[in-house]
C-alpha cells in the first residue's frame, strides 16, 4: 500500500508562487473589500465567470497605476487559488501577464505564467500547462534563475516519464538531479528525488526508493519547518512510509503518513492533504477499521468536492463503494459506484483532451516548421542582403561616375568660363583701343577740317573788308569755293564711314574709261610734288579704250587718300610711285613711297576702322 502522489508534483512549484503576503501591502483595506465582493459574486449562478467583474473592480480601485493593479491582481489570484475558483483565475492571470509584458516586468511575467500553469492544471488543460511551463523555462533562463529552469524542465519531463513511458526522459531526470545538486538548490533537488522515488515505487525498485529517501532524510531542515522546506519534509515522510509499507510495517507506515498529513495541514496544502487522507483511509480499511476509514474519506471528500478534484472524487467513491458492498449496503454501493463512474468519465474526458504523445509530436512538428521557416527567412534575407549589396555597389558606382562627370563638366565649365573671360578681356581691350582710336580719329578729322575752313574763312574776311578789285574778288571767291568743295569731300568721307559701320554703304556703278579717269586724278598731284621737292611718277598699263564699271566717287576717294598719305609721309627728296594695272579682270592700284613707312607692329591693323598708330614718332603727323 502506498500514497499516490503523481499529480501533486506540479503543486510543489506552483502553489508557493500563488501565496502573496499582504502584511506590507498598502492597498490591504481595498483588497479585503474586494474579497468580500468576490465571495458574493462566486456564490451567484455562473460565479466561475466572475473574472470580468473582478477586473472591473480592480481598475476602478487603481485606474492606470501599474503597481496598484499588480498588487491587487496578486492578492486576488492567491485568494481565488485557495477558493478553488480556477476558471475565474485564468483571465486574471492573463491580465497580469498582459500588464507585465506592457511594462517589461520580468518578475511579474514569471508570476503570471506560474499562475496560469497552476490554474490550467486544476482545470485539466494539460496542453496549456505544458505551454506555460515551456515559456517559464525561457523566462527563468532570461532571469538567470538556473535552479528554476531545472525545476520547470523537471515538470515537463515528468509528463514524458509517466504518460509516454520515455526512458530517455528518465535519464533526463537523473541529469537534472545532478545539475540541481551542483547548484546547491535543495528544494528542487528534493522535488526531483520525490519523482524518482515515486518512479522507483512503481517500478518496484526498492533500491531506487531507498536511495532517494535516505538522501532526503540526510537533509538538515529548520525547526520549526519553514515554508520553503515543507515539501522536503513531506516528501521524505511519504517516501519512508512507502518503504515501511513494502516491508510490511503497517503501523510504522501509518505513523509517517500521519506525520506527512500534519506537515501539509500546517501549510494548508489541500491537494496533498486529500491524497494522504485517501491513503490513510485505505490503510484503515485494510486494517479492518472501517469507522476510521470513513472519517478519512469524508474529510477528503469535502476538500475534493470543494476543489472539484475529479480524480480524487473517483478514488473516494471507489473506496466508499467497496466499504458499502462489504457492509451489505448495496443501495449505497450502487449509488457510490454510479458517482464514481461519473467522476471517472469526467476525468477521462478531461485527460483525453490532452494527449502528451500528440502534444510533443505536434511540438516537434511546430519546431521543425519554425526551423524550416527560419531557414527560408534566412535564405530570403541572404538574397535580400546580396541584392541590397548589389544595389548599394551600383549606386556607389553611379555616384562615383556622376561625381567624375560632374567634376569633368565643372572643369570644362571653368575652362570655358576662363576662355570666355579671356575673350571678354580681349574684346574689352579692343573696345578700349577702338574708343581711343575713334578719339584720335575725330581729333585728326577736326584738324583736317581746319584747312578747308581756313580756305573759306580767309577769302570771306578779305571780301568783307572791301576795297578789292573785281579780279581779286573773283580769285578770292574761287579759293573759297575750292575750300567749300574740300570741306564737302571731308564731310562725305566721314558720312561714308558711318554708312560703312551701319552696313548701308551703296555702290554706284558707271561705265568709265579707266585710263583717262585715273590720268586726270594722278596728274593733280604733280604740282604738289614740285612744291615739296618729291620725285613723283605714275604709270598706267591699261589701254585708252578700256571701259570698266566702277563707282567713280569712291575710286576718286581711294586715289586721293592713298596719294595724300604718300606725299604726307614722304620727305623732300623722296619718291612717290603710282601704278595701275588690269589683271585677271581686276583693277590693281599700287602706291609706294620712300617715307618712313608703317611700323611692323601696326601692319596687322591697317584695315581696322579708325585705327591710327599710337607710336611716339607718329604723333606729329597725325597718323
Amino acid at each position: 500500500m502506498r500514497i499516490r502522489i503523481t499529480q501533486l508534483l506540479f503543486l510543489a512549484g506552483i502553489l508557493p508562487v500563488m501565496l502573496f503576503s499582504q502584511s506590507e501591502n498598502p492597498y490591504a483595506a481595498n483588497i479585503e473589500k474586494l474579497k468580500l465582493l468576490i465571495d458574493e459574486r462566486l456564490e451567484q449562478p455562473g460565479g466561475d465567470t466572475a473574472s470580468a467583474y473582478i477586473l472591473k473592480e480592480i481598475r476602478s480601485n487603481c485606474g492606470n497605476e501599474y503597481i496598484c493593479q499588480r498588487d491587487h491582481i496578486r492578492e486576488v489570484l492567491s485568494y481565488l487559488w485557495h477558493k478553488g475558483a480556477f476558471p475565474a483565475g485564468v483571465p486574471i492571470a492573463k491580465e497580469e501577464e498582459r500588464l507585465a509584458e506592457r511594462y517589461g516586468d520580468l518578475e511579474d511575467l514569471i508570476h503570471a505564467n506560474e499562475g496560469l500553469s497552476g490554474f490550467y492544471y486544476w482545470l485539466n488543460r494539460m496542453d496549456k500547462v505544458y505551454y506555460y511551463l515551456e515559456k517559464l523555462v525561457v523566462l527563468y533562463e532570461k532571469a538567470g534563475m538556473h535552479h528554476k529552469v531545472i525545476e520547470k524542465k523537471f515538470h515537463i519531463l515528468d509528463a514524458k516519464v509517466w504518460r509516454l513511458e520515455d526512458r530517455e526522459a528518465l535519464r533526463g531526470l537523473f541529469k537534472l538531479l545532478d545539475e540541481s545538486i551542483e547548484l546547491g538548490h535543495e528544494l528542487t533537488t528534493a522535488r526531483i528525488r520525490e519523482k524518482l522515488l515515486e518512479i522507483g515505487v512503481n517500478m518496484d525498485s526498492t533500491e531506487m526508493v531507498r536511495e532517494q529517501v535516505e538522501a532526503l532524510e540526510n537533509l538538515v531542515l529548520a525547526d520549526p519547518i519553514i515554508h520553503d522546506e515543507y515539501t522536503i519534509a513531506h516528501v521524505r515522510a511519504i517516501g519512508r512510509a512507502n518503504l515501511l509499507l513494502k516491508e510490511g510495517k503497517l503501523k510504522e507506515a501509518k505513523t509517517y503518513y500521519q506525520k506527512a498529513l500534519d506537515i501539509v495541514r500546517q501549510f494548508k496544502d489541500t491537494g496533498r492533504e486529500v491524497a494522504i487522507l485517501h491513503t490513510l483511509a485505505r490503510l484503515e480499511w485494510e486494517s479492518q477499521n472501517a469507522a476510521r476509514a470513513k472519517v478519512y474519506l469524508d474529510t477528503a471528500f469535502i476538500y475534493a468536492d470543494r476543489l472539484n478534484y475529479r480524480s480524487y472524487l473517483a478514488d473516494n467513491y471507489e473506496l466508499k463503494t467497496e466499504i458499502a458492498a462489504a457492509e451489505k449496503r448495496f443501495e449505497d454501493a450502487y449509488r457510490y459506484l454510479r458517482l464514481q463512474n461519473i467522476h471517472k468519465a469526467a476525468q477521462d474526458s478531461s485527460s483525453a483532451r490532452f494527449n502528451p504523445s500528440i502534444y510533443y509530436l505536434d511540438l516537434e512538428k511546430r519546431q521543425l516548421d519554425a526551423e524550416t521557416e527560419k531557414q527560408a527567412l534566412e535564405l530570403k534575407l541572404s538574397k535580400n542582403r546580396f541584392l541590397t549589396m548589389i544595389v548599394i555597389v551600383s549606386l556607389v558606382i553611379l555616384l562615383a561616375l556622376g561625381l567624375l562627370v560632374g567634376l569633368q563638366k565643372q572643369r570644362q565649365g571653368k575652362r570655358k568660363i576662363a576662355e570666355q573671360y579671356s575673350v571678354i578681356q580681349q574684346q574689352a581691350e579692343q573696345l578700349k583701343q577702338l574708343d581711343a582710336a575713334k578719339s584720335r580719329f575725330f581729333a585728326n578729322v577736326s584738324h583736317e577740317l581746319r584747312t578747308p575752313l581756313s580756305l573759306i574763312a580767309g577769302p570771306i574776311r578779305t571780301l568783307q573788308k572791301g576795297n578789292t578789285s573785281p579780279e581779286k574778288q573773283e580769285k578770292l571767291l574761287a579759293m573759297a569755293n575750292r575750300g567749300t568743295k574740300d570741306l564737302r569731300h571731308l564731310v562725305d568721307e566721314i558720312l561714308d564711314l558711318g554708312k560703312m559701320e551701319a552696313g548701308k554703304m551703296t555702290v554706284s556703278l558707271e561705265a568709265t574709261l579707266v585710263a583717262s579717269f585715273f590720268q586726270r586724278y594722278f596728274s593733280q598731284f604733280e604740282s604738289l610734288a614740285d612744291r615739296n621737292g618729291i620725285d613723283y611718277r605714275f604709270h598706267i598699263e591699261i589701254g585708252k579704250e578700256v571701259v570698266v564699271q566702277f563707282d567713280r566717287e569712291k575710286c576718286r576717294q581711294i586715289i586721293f587718300n592713298l596719294l595724300s598719305n604718300a606725299f604726307k609721309f614722304t620727305p623732300a627728296g623722296g619718291q612717290v610711285r603710282a601704278d595701275l594695272q588690269l589683271k585677271d579682270g581686276q583693277l590693281r592700284l599700287a602706291v609706294a613711297d620712300t617715307g618712313k613707312g608703317i611700323h611692323p607692329d601696326d601692319l596687322p591693323h591697317v584695315f581696322d576702322r579708325y585705327f591710327q598708330s599710337n607710336r611716339p614718332d607718329a604723333t606729329a603727323s597725325g597718323g
